[in-house]
C-alpha cells in the first residue's frame, strides 16, 4: 500500500496515490469471503465521499459504491447532458443515492434511495438500469405477460441507448 495521510487528515484530496484500506468481507452472492477496499476522499467541486469496492475472487461478483461522507447540502443541483455522439456516453457521472436519474425522452426514471451511490459513465449507468430490470423479466413472465412485453420493450431502447444506437437523447441528473 502506498503511504497513508497523517492522521489528522480523515478524507484525502483525490490523487494517483492509493489511500485506501481493504478489509476482508462476506460476499452476498457466494457467501465466501471477498475484499472490500475502502477510501475517504474529497472529490473536487462536488464533497467529501466514502469510495468501495468489492470484489470476490470465488464467485467473480463485483460491486461499487459510493457513499457521502459529509451531511447533505441544503441545496442540490440539476445536472442536464445532451447525449449525441458514442463519446458522450463515456461522460463520468457520480449519482448519491439521494439523486434521481433520468432519460426524459423515454420517460426513464431511477428514484433517489432506490439504488446506493455510484460513479459509472453515462453508458455505464444505462446498461446497469437494463440490466436491473433484465434480472426480474422470468418472474413477470408468469404473472403477467402485457407488461412484460412493456419493460421488454424499456430494456432494447435502453441496451440501444447504451450502445450509442439511438441517439440523440438527454440525461438528467437530478441531486
Amino acid at each position: 500500500m502506498a503511504s497513508r495521510p497523517s492522521p489528522d487528515v480523515i478524507y484525502a484530496e483525490l490523487s494517483a496515490e492509493d489511500n485506501s484500506t481493504e478489509i476482508e468481507s462476506l460476499c452476498t452472492q457466494c457467501w465466501e469471503n471477498g475484499k472490500t477496499r475502502i477510501m475517504l476522499t474529497k472529490i473536487p467541486y462536488f464533497k467529501e465521499v466514502i469510495l468501495m469496492s468489492f470484489s470476490c475472487p470465488h464467485c467473480g461478483f463485483n460491486n461499487n459504491e459510493i457513499q457521502p461522507g459529509a451531511p447533505l447540502q441544503d441545496k442540490g443541483c440539476r445536472i442536464e447532458l445532451k447525449v449525441e455522439r458514442a463519446e458522450d456516453l463515456n461522460r463520468q457521472i457520480i449519482k448519491s443515492e439521494h439523486a434521481t436519474f433520468k432519460i426524459l425522452e423515454n420517460e426513464f426514471e431511477i428514484p433517489p434511495t432506490t439504488q446506493r451511490g455510484i460513479s459509472s459513465t453515462t453508458e455505464g449507468m444505462i446498461a446497469q438500469a437494463a440490466a436491473n430490470l433484465e434480472k426480474d423479466q422470468p418472474v413477470r413472465q408468469h404473472i403477467d405477460l402485457d407488461t412484460t412485453g412493456k419493460i421488454q420493450g424499456v430494456i432494447d431502447t435502453l441496451k440501444a441507448m447504451a450502445a450509442g444506437q439511438q441517439l440523440p437523447f438527454t440525461v438528467v441528473l437530478d441531486d
